[in-house]
């Protein structure tokens, strides 16, 4: 039946004929050393040592606040230089666009984890700013190459205009991470310098801050709902798709009958 109507093909597998071409360009890639090569490029390394800059501020997190904010600010400024030297090495990845989104992602839960802990009456809403961060990008990530996009920034034809604005306008992007990073981080240093509150600078500066971290966790809102659709348009389309092959199904199955009647 399979291969009557849809020739090689097998349901959730690779055929023969996909699989060989696949393994010899694998075998050809493993010669040259491709996979280290890949995992060498300069900016998965920037990714590594975010990973490092990281680990070293949570590690001084509860110890020195101002070693936490030094290393919390060095990965950020690394977050920065790894989307550039990607594109000026021209070493742009599939996994390094993985890599720098389990990052973000894993600094933003990791800090509301730590905020939740030290303004413990606050911990449901630092908790639901990471849930909405998380699960926000992953159907991002996922409805994008779902769709044959890269990565979960590249943008689509039906993307939904405010995602589109924060991806694709110029600037954007950039004021609002850093503007929630801003929010975050003063939140955490106003608890371990309280004198932090009363300088008026300080004060204007978090006010727009925390402006701009509410506005980007409505823009994660607005991009789950659009990937929620996405998804759901795709199996509209795969439904449809298999309605019409197991048409063409029966009357290859059928056709044979007809023939002998007639």
């Amino acid at each position: 039946y399979q291969r009557r109507v849809h020739g090689d093909f097998k349901k959730g597998k690779m055929t023969d004929k996909e699989e060989n071409p696949m393994k010899k360009k694998l075998a050809i890639a493993h010669q040259e050393g491709l996979p280290a090569r890949v995992f060498m490029f300069i900016p998965n390394i920037v990714g590594y040592l975010r990973i490092a800059s990281l680990s070293v501020a949570f590690f001084f997190c509860t110890k020195d606040y101002r070693l936490f904010l030094t290393f919390y600010i060095i990965s950020y400024i690394l977050d920065q230089v790894d989307g550039m030297a990607a594109r000026h090495f021209k070493q742009c990845s599939k996994f390094g666009a993985m890599l720098d989104m389990m990052i973000d992602r894993s600094a933003t839960v990791s800090l509301m984890v730590l905020l939740g802990s030290i303004y413990p009456n606050w911990f449901g809403y630092f908790l639901g700013m990471a849930l909405i961060d998380i699960v926000s990008h992953w159907y991002q990530m996922y409805s994008s190459v779902l769709w044959g996009a890269d990565t979960h920034k590249a943008g689509l034809a039906d993307e939904n205009i405010l995602v589109q604005f924060y991806y694709k306008f110029p600037g954007v992007l950039f004021t609002c991470v850093l503007g929630a990073e801003s929010y975050t981080c003063g939140l955490y240093w106003m608890h371990y310098d309280p004198e932090m509150n009363n300088l008026g600078l300080f004060k204007v500066g978090f006010a727009a801050a925390a402006f701009i971290f509410h506005f980007k966790q409505l823009i994660s809102v607005v991009q789950l709902w659009a990937s929620w659709n996405r998804i759901v348009a795709k199996d509209c389309i795969d439904i449809i798709d298999k309605r019409e092959k197991d048409k063409q199904a029966l009357q290859v199955l059928i056709s044979p009958y007809f023939q002998v009647i007639k």
